[in-house]
């Protein structure tokens, strides 16, 4: 290649290596920076490896223009594969971003003909303005399979995040009514503390502080459906008698109401319950998760889990 070429592939490794550790464009002018440094250092004799470095190309929009070459041959690269294989499961999650813009991600698992191994990869992000109903994430799915050229009959399994989008709103792991009441009465009070008052919320993290508690705020249930309402409810049941005390210093009808919730003994044992079996739940779904499981590691992981309950379940009745 001639010197042109050279410094041409050199920029783009950098791009690369940027984007696998996610860092943004403007850090390959550092990096370029740093590499002048050693090769000053390394080879003092040596000018024209110098010479060579400060001719790379290392700009923020270079970098920019760069990534979108490489992401659209890693993308070309990737489907050929799939137009390969002879099928593939398929996940979808769909929730908000930062800035609450609606989007679904879809993951692909295949097997790499070429390679000889499974890969999962992350297959296209789609983006969503208006209504995000199950048929609009449907026919959104469905136009970019066909956009994409990429068959359905191929398609052996599809796993979502159980959101009711998703799923259907008739179908999925439900709570009791019971449940679900204080649930509800739960996620109020954490947004009452948190979201009502900014004022308020300073008060109530300086009041941990001062309580020496385990934790120095509350979590807040977000449209994240993955873990997030285990994870609020065992935060809130560590802290819960801190919660009572603040709530009972707080001059408002809205926060009587709420220590009212708290006092009542059945919504305490309906938390327990809740903080004990989302946490199980939780535990299982992290187990379920990470790249190279394969449908029978999925399946041991949720009959031990069975065998598990059934065994606690025996151990309570024993006398």
């Amino acid at each position: 290649m001639s010197e042109q070429e050279k410094s041409t592939e050199a920029a783009l490794r950098v791009c690369w290596v940027l984007n696998k550790h996610q860092k943004p464009f403007s850090d390959s002018e550092i990096a370029k920076e740093c590499m002048l440094e050693v090769a000053t250092a390394l080879f003092q004799e040596n000018k024209k490896i110098v010479t060579s470095i400060q001719d790379i190309p290392l700009s923020a929009r270079s970098n920019t223009r760069r990534t979108e070459l490489l992401a659209a041959e890693n993308k070309k690269s990737l489907f050929e594969l799939l137009h390969k294989s002879p099928c593939y499961c398929i996940a979808l999650d769909e929730s908000c971003d930062l800035v609450d813009s609606e989007q679904m991600s879809i993951f692909v698992r295949f097997f790499d003909i070429e390679n000889k191994v499974f890969r999962e990869e992350l297959l296209t992000i789609l983006t969503f303005e208006g209504k995000t109903r199950g048929e609009d994430l449907f026919k959104s799915f469905d136009n970019f399979m066909k956009k994409s050229d990429l068959s359905d009959d191929k398609i052996v399994s599809i796993s979502t995040d159980g959101a009711p989008a998703m799923m259907g709103k008739e179908k999925g792991f439900k709570l009791s009514a019971t449940l679900k009441d204080v649930m509800d009465g739960l996620i109020k009070l954490i947004k009452f503390i948190r979201s009502r008052s900014s004022l308020q919320h300073r008060q109530f993290k300086e009041f941990l502080c001062q309580c020496d508690s385990a934790y120095s705020d509350l979590l807040q249930h977000n449209h994240v459906r993955w873990l997030s309402k285990g994870r609020v409810v065992e935060r809130f049941w560590n802290i819960k008698e801190e919660v009572k005390t603040f709530l009972k210093n707080v001059d408002t009808e809205e926060a009587k109401k709420h220590s009212e919730f708290l006092e009542n003994n059945r919504n305490i044992v309906a938390m327990a319950f809740l903080n004990d079996i989302l946490k199980y739940l939780n535990t299982l779904n992290v187990e379920l998760q990470g790249e190279g499981k394969l449908i029978c590691d999925l399946i041991q992981s949720v009959s031990a889990f069975r065998r598990k309950q059934i065994s606690d379940k025996i151990n309570r009745l024993s006398p």
